[in-house]
């Protein structure tokens, strides 16, 4: 008889690792595709790939979670295939940094656009003219503009 939730299903190691290889090339070369279109700043493309690499990625954080939770699991795993799923996991590290680099690029850069249209609209912007009488008056583009003296 089964004790729910503290029973766990168990897969066979060396399936889990040849899943984690799989899925993690494939986050690799997906990886390495997102980052090529930020750096060509072709941005409107990326979403295409964002269910994709959430379902990799949510493969993979399973299978990694099997060997998380039993680490000697992994001695059951050939060396070979371990030195495979450490390689994989390298890369794939490497290409989560290079894609996290320019993903905090563009994000910069796009900060950097949107502070210049604010500055440029601020500078737009009609500012009071004061009189010496210290009335306000506002300068209309093309109309006359009317000041009120208040001070009466």
């Amino acid at each position: 008889m089964s004790n729910g939730a503290a029973e766990r299903q168990r897969y066979e190691p060396a399936a889990v690792a040849r899943l984690l290889v799989s899925t993690g090339n494939e986050l690799v070369e997906l990886l390495a595709a997102e980052t090529q279109l930020l750096r060509a700043s072709q941005t409107g493309e990326i979403s295409a790939l964002i269910e994709r690499k959430t379902r990799l990625s949510n493969i993979f954080a399973t299978g990694w979670r099997q060997f998380h939770g039993e680490p000697d699991a992994l001695d059951e795993v050939s060396p070979e295939l371990r030195r495979e799923l450490l390689g994989i996991v390298r890369r794939l590290n490497d290409a989560v940094v290079e894609n996290e680099e320019m993903l905090r690029i563009g994000r910069r850069a796009a900060e950097l656009v949107l502070d210049a249209v604010g500055r440029a609209l601020q500078a737009q912007r009609p500012r009071p003219v004061y009189t010496a009488e210290r009335v306000a008056c506002v300068p209309l583009h093309g109309q006359a503009g009317i000041g009120l003296n208040r001070s009466a």
